[in-house]
């Protein structure tokens, strides 16, 4: 395998080397527009897809303790998925699973040792041929292919990275090493800055639209007490808030013709299990506590989330029936 070193000083290296089951409650709260299914984890419930026209809820994998991320690739054929290692006597790998979105079926499955902390996390590439990994603690984007044999890796010689890992749609990728993101080329040789947020608290949960053109993060700047949904063009002009209101917002996932967002909102706070995104300890916990789910246009103009028309929300049954975990898991709209 050719290998590359480039110096990008000071700031970056980069090296080239089931079963299903249909809730109780299906049918109930369709939106009547937009098109394709919401993909989300459902707490102790296991991975579901959501039809958004007719709000139907359908089980994609079953429950899983030992899982840590997932992925669904664009046509919503494959889900990636890492969890424990099969082997108790190695804990130095993670297992890596990619399965048949319908069936469940297991297509390939390979080891990736990141040579530090394992719950690695991973996301497909557009193209479905590559998949980009970032693993806690160790400051490092690993990119494999579809076997997990090793192509390149991305890492911080100053700052750290802070998740918000996306691809776009010409293979490159976008990252943020402290508050500042940046865009990869096509060989992850070069790497140019969009735009910095030092005037926010926290940015996270980066999402980007298939044409990529535009950009929603979750964000929260100094004094509030909660955050907020912002777009920003792809080439880091046009900054907006586009959520509003007394709650915080977050999870984005763009619709696959980019016309409508999906987001969490309407947060249940569990007690025990604080992290305050304040950066003077004011804000909210958000560890194991969960969102609705809704939707609004994306259109980049500024929504009130509990009193516009515009938006929708999908019904809840309960306080934990269709939501989202608020810490880290994703939603996927495809």
């Amino acid at each position: 395998m050719k290998k590359v070193l480039i110096w990008l000083a000071p700031l970056l290296i980069a090296a080239s080397f089931s079963c299903k089951k249909s809730d109780g409650n299906n049918g109930v709260g369709g939106t009547g527009k937009g098109t394709g299914s919401i993909y989300f984890h459902d707490t102790n419930e296991g991975i579901f897809k959501m039809d958004v026209r007719t709000g139907k809820k359908t089980q994609v994998l079953p429950y899983d303790v030992s899982r840590y991320y997932w992925d669904v690739s664009r046509d919503g054929k494959k889900i990636l998925e890492t969890s424990d290692p099969d082997d108790p006597n190695n804990r130095n790998y993670d297992l890596y699973k990619i399965r048949d979105a319908n069936s469940g079926a297991v297509l390939s499955s390979f080891k990736w040792y990141s040579g530090y902390a394992n719950a690695t996390r991973p996301i497909f590439s557009p193209d479905g041929a590559m998949i980009a990994i970032t693993a806690p603690y160790n400051g490092k984007i690993f990119i494999v292919d579809t076997q997990g044999n090793a192509l390149y890796n991305i890492y911080a010689t100053s700052g750290s990275f802070t998740g918000n890992l996306q691809w776009m749609p010409d293979n490159t990728l976008l990252f943020t090493i402290n508050k500042t993101l940046y865009r990869s080329n096509t060989t992850f040789s070069d790497f140019r800055r969009i735009a910095s947020f030092n005037n926010f608290n926290m940015i996270s949960q980066l999402a980007a639209n298939n044409a990529g053109t535009s950009l929603v993060f979750m964000g929260a700047m100094p004094g509030d007490d909660n955050a907020h949904l912002w777009m920003i063009n792809a080439d880091g002009s046009g900054l907006k808030q586009i959520t509003q209101g007394n709650e915080t917002e977050g999870a984005p996932a763009f619709s696959p013709d980019g016309a409508l967002l999906a987001f969490g909102s309407d947060l249940i706070q569990s007690v025990g299990v604080p992290w305050t995104i304040g950066g003077s300890g004011q804000g909210i916990a958000l560890g194991s506590s969960v969102w609705g789910i809704s939707i609004m246009p994306a259109d980049g103009n500024a929504y009130n989330v509990e009193n516009n028309n515009a938006v929708f929300h999908f019904p809840q049954q309960g306080k934990r029936n269709n939501r989202v975990p608020a810490d880290s898991d994703p939603m996927e709209w495809r």
